[in-house]
């Protein structure tokens, strides 16, 4: 899959407590009263995660396989409108096969799966088209829900401007 996306940044890391490239670099104590304290989160090994935090990316790669795979290069037609038959009762508009659908503020529809880890957190968002992505890593240390409030409207933003 790597060679036909155009990965360049990426490994697959089932247990990699550091990154071998140049990547950002983050610290962060967990808002719990029962945490152990600060810790540097880009050397936590995520192979806990198996493979929901096995890949270790950019958030360019990120974008190019969300542009390939809405954009009808990685899944068979019939595969791609499987995977985005939604359940209106799960999060934001609908949840589909691992892709989360959400219309944004100007009736944009987008997919994308957010993600997070101890300090970091990815989200975005994917015109249906495949055409426009717009991918986001924040650095949290416990103010998830805030982050992910600011980072749907930064993406909304932009996908919206995009058009």
């Amino acid at each position: 899959m790597s060679g036909a996306v155009g990965f360049r940044a990426w490994r697959w890391c089932r247990i990699c407590p550091t990154v071998s490239w140049p990547s950002g670099a983050n610290s962060t104590s967990s808002a719990r009263p029962t945490a152990v304290g600060a810790f540097r989160s880009t050397e936590v090994s995520l192979g806990w995660g198996g493979a929901a935090a096995e890949i270790v990316s950019t958030t360019k790669d990120l974008g190019k396989f969300w542009r390939a795979l809405l954009g009808g290069k990685l899944l068979p037609p019939a595969q791609l409108a499987e995977m985005k038959t939604t359940d209106p009762r799960g999060l934001y508009d609908g949840y589909g096969l691992g892709v989360l659908r959400h219309v944004t503020n100007c009736g944009i529809v987008t997919w994308f799966h957010d993600g997070g880890t101890p300090g970091f957190a990815t989200g975005g968002a994917v015109t249906d088209d495949g055409r426009t992505s717009v991918i986001v890593s924040l650095s949290n240390d416990g103010e998830f829900k805030d982050q992910m409030a600011a980072k749907m409207r930064l993406v909304d933003n932009a996908i919206c401007r995009s058009r």
